[in-house]
């Protein structure tokens, strides 16, 4: 042990369609937030996030592999 925590993906969802936007402060998901390659508004009402567009994905990765490491009781665990 005492290497680097990895987190793996299932291939599950293979696809040349991009990802529907979902907004890393809310969750809401929706193809029109993504205003343009670079900007990301979300329009769930009483949100209004704003952001890169990246940012805000790698946000979104972010919340979600931290989903994936606590469902499976990772979390907690102490290195020396």
């Amino acid at each position: 042990m005492g290497g680097p925590c990895c987190v793996s993906t299932s291939p599950r969802r293979i696809s040349h369609e991009p990802a529907l936007p979902r907004c890393s402060a809310c969750g809401f998901i929706t193809p029109g937030s993504r205003e343009s390659q670079a900007r990301f508004v979300c329009k769930a009402d009483g949100c209004g996030y704003e952001a890169n567009a990246d940012t805000n994905a790698a946000r979104s990765i972010e919340h979600t592999a931290g989903h994936a490491v606590s469902g499976r009781g990772d979390l907690g665990v102490t290195r020396s």
